[in-house]
C-alpha cells in the first residue's frame, strides 16, 4: 500500500509496462429495469446501458449471434413520456441464456442528443425519488 501511494505521489517505482494500472469504465452504466429493446420481431429486457452499449437478457429461443450488426429500437419510459431511439450495434457478448451485450455503432448528433436527454431524465427521477419522505 505504502508503494500506491508514493507511485501516486510521483516517489515510488513506475509499474511494469505489462500490468494494467486504473483501468476504469469510460461511461456510468445505468440500471435498465424498465428499458425494453427490439432487435427484428423480438423484444428483450435490459440490465444495464450506457453511452457506448447495452446489456440485455436472452433466452435460448430467442438469443442473437456474436459479431451480428443489428439495429435496435430502444424504448425509456419515463412517468411523463416514453423516449424512443433507434441505434445500430454490433453484439460483443452472446448468452443462449442469460445476459448479452451490444456495442453502439457511431452515433448520429440527433440520436446522441436524445440519450444524453434520456440520461437526464433518469438522473431528475432518481433525484426527486431521494428528496420523497418516507
Amino acid at each position: 500500500m505504502l508503494d500506491n501511494v508514493l507511485s501516486f505521489l510521483g516517489f515510488g517505482e513506475e509499474p511494469p509496462e505489462t500490468e494494467e494500472v486504473g483501468i476504469k469504465r469510460k461511461h456510468v452504466r445505468l440500471d435498465g429495469r424498465s428499458v425494453r429493446i427490439a432487435i427484428g420481431k423480438n423484444i428483450y429486457p435490459v440490465h444495464d446501458w450506457d453511452m457506448s452499449g447495452i446489456s440485455f437478457h436472452t433466452t435460448p429461443e430467442n438469443y442473437v449471434n456474436l459479431k451480428e450488426v443489428v439495429r435496435m429500437r430502444i424504448a425509456f419510459p419515463f412517468p411523463h413520456e416514453t423516449v424512443y431511439l433507434e441505434q445500430e450495434a454490433v453484439i460483443r457478448r452472446c448468452a443462449h441464456r442469460g445476459v448479452s451485450a451490444a456495442l453502439f455503432t457511431a452515433m448520429e448528433p440527433a440520436v446522441r442528443h436524445q440519450l444524453e436527454r434520456v440520461i437526464d431524465n433518469y438522473h431528475a427521477q432518481e433525484f426527486l425519488r431521494s428528496q420523497q419522505v418516507a
